[in-house]
């Protein structure tokens, strides 16, 4: 080391108020914390100072440094994102009742520091084999929903510092699962609902699931309609980006069908909103009404099948994919692919549409072939059956005996 001859040490005392530097000597300790602050403080000796620096980084490594992390818990801290859910997400209402069924009986008296990657797992586990409302395990699509709602809480705290550890959900990785499967209604069930809804007391509700059945939208959507986005001069709607899930505004042209809805609707206007509750707000209490629909109507179903329901509906009329995919709002043809069997019904039908055009007399017929024919190829095919059975009736009883006529 080069000597540094010339320096020279300073007073002894302040040459202010004259105290004795040497007795007043103090230490400085700084060390950085996980989220990138300073922590700072100022102690009398070296050994102490040297305590506190090793306390604070134990404490911080271990995600306990924070105060409030040492005594926050979740059920004190959801409050607060619930207030800002409602503010900043469409879907809070989902947040609530997640956490109020699923969360909250496990983790509202735990400390967030004190939820590890192990406790994360046991409480999948439960919420996996967790019975619903019909006495059936969650699907894979509503345990994913869950898990998801809790690391977005958690991220939440520690973005505002609130919690400084990490995310215990970070560590844990679901198993994959196909959810593009999709249930339809059948002829048969849609005729028993529609009887039902014919019958419904609660006209609005009647209204609601009719106007999903006819245009294939969402609850959601359904429910946020508002009489400023129907035209029904021109026979067109318009759902507003934020209450769709793409987030995309979407001007749809009406059928018949929905066009008989919303005048119905219009005929009992009390609000802005075309299908309000008794109060005029809002409907948010629909889930128990549509319950109580589909049990009368002896369905088990959800009320998004509504939705795959048209789908299906529109395709067996004979649009394309592209147009479902727009009537339904998908912002990519990726979520349409889920239809594609019925699209290739379609192909094998249109296939089969010359297969009543060239039949040989007396050629046999395949009854399943007529079933799968257009009703005319089939009706012509059954008239040319029984004209060929009568027929040959009459070839095989031979000609008709001639009228005797008596003798006079």
């Amino acid at each position: 080391m080069k000597c540094k001859a010339g320096f020279k040490p300073g007073p002894k005392n302040c040459p202010q108020c004259g105290a004795s530097l040497k007795e007043s000597k103090r230490y400085r300790v700084r060390v950085k914390l996980p989220n990138g602050k300073w922590f700072t403080k100022m102690s009398t000796s070296l050994a102490q100072a040297r305590k506190i620096e090793a306390k604070v980084k134990t404490e911080a490594l271990e995600g306990e440094f924070f105060k409030y992390a040492k005594t926050a818990k979740v059920g004190d801290v959801w409050p607060k994102y619930l207030k800002w859910a409602k503010d900043n997400k469409r879907s809070w209402r989902d947040d609530e009742v997640r956490f109020e069924l699923h969360i909250k009986p496990r983790f509202e008296d735990r400390q967030l520091s004190k939820i590890t990657p192990v406790d994360v797992e046991t409480w999948l586990s439960e919420v996996r084999d967790k019975p619903g409302r019909h006495d059936e395990k969650l699907s894979p699509q509503t345990v994913k929903h869950v898990f998801n709602l809790m690391r977005r809480f958690i991220n939440w705290c520690r973005v505002r510092d609130i919690y400084g550890g990490p995310n215990p959900c970070d560590k844990i990785k679901l198993p994959s699962f196909d959810n593009s499967q999709s249930n339809f209604l059948s002829q048969y069930e849609q005729e028993s609902l529609l009887r039902v809804l014919d019958e419904w007391p609660n006209r609005r509700a009647a209204l609601v699931v009719k106007f999903a059945m006819f245009t294939g939208k969402r609850l959601g959507e359904t429910l946020a309609l508002t009489w400023a986005d129907v035209d029904l001069g021109n026979g067109l709607v318009t759902f507003q980006g934020m209450n769709t899930k793409n987030k995309r505004t979407q001007t749809l042209p009406l059928n018949k069908l929905s066009l008989r809805v919303l005048r119905e609707a219009a005929q009992d206007k009390i609000s802005e909103y075309v299908f309000p509750s008794s109060t005029g707000g809002f409907y948010q209490s629909f889930s128990r009404t549509w319950g109580l629909i589909r049990k009368k109507a002896g369905l088990d179903c959800r009320f998004h099948d509504l939705r795959h329901t048209f789908a299906s509906n529109v395709l067996g009329a004979g649009s394309s994919l592209y147009q479902v995919q727009k009537l339904l709002g998908h912002k990519t043809s990726a979520m349409t692919q889920r239809y594609t069997h019925i699209a290739d019904s379609q192909l094998r039908d249109a296939a089969r549409a010359i297969d009543g055009l060239f039949r040989r007399e007396g050629e046999a017929v395949d009854f399943e072939d007529i079933k799968s024919m257009k009703p005319e190829d089939a009706k012509r095919i059954l008239l040319d059956i029984l004209s060929e059975a009568d027929k040959a009736m009459t070839e095989e009883a031979g000609p008709e005996p001639e009228d005797i006529s008596p003798q006079d």
